[in-house]
């Protein structure tokens, strides 16, 4: 379905024959990226938290493999938070397929 949406985007803004799987690396995922490669080098960079870009750096991984790395990071998150929720729901009424359903959509 994100792909579907990187497609639209390059649809209506243009710059539909280059588009590529980085193409998800775009907005604030792109200041993560260029904070892990060079750092907090401009004060605009100062507004993201180093949680990530740490997180980045444990890879050790040339510059174009960030990207990677942090599509990696992203799916363990993932994973954690869906394990968290199915261990929050077990002290509620809610059917947790349904739960997750619903994380997974958002």
């Amino acid at each position: 379905m994100l792909i579907f949406f990187v497609l639209l985007g390059g649809i209506i803004f243009g710059d539909f024959n280059n588009l590529s799987f980085a193409d998800l690396a775009n907005w604030d995922g792109r200041h993560f990226l260029d904070i892990s490669i060079s750092g907090y080098s401009e004060k605009s960079k100062y507004a993201f938290f180093p949680l990530y870009p740490i997180l980045l750096g444990f890879f050790p991984f040339n510059n174009a493999s960030f990207f990677y790395a942090g599509i990696l990071i992203n799916l363990l998150a993932l994973l954690g938070s869906i394990y968290i929720l199915l261990l929050l729901l077990k002290n509620f009424n809610i059917n947790p397929v349904k739960a997750v359903i619903y994380l997974l959509i958002f």
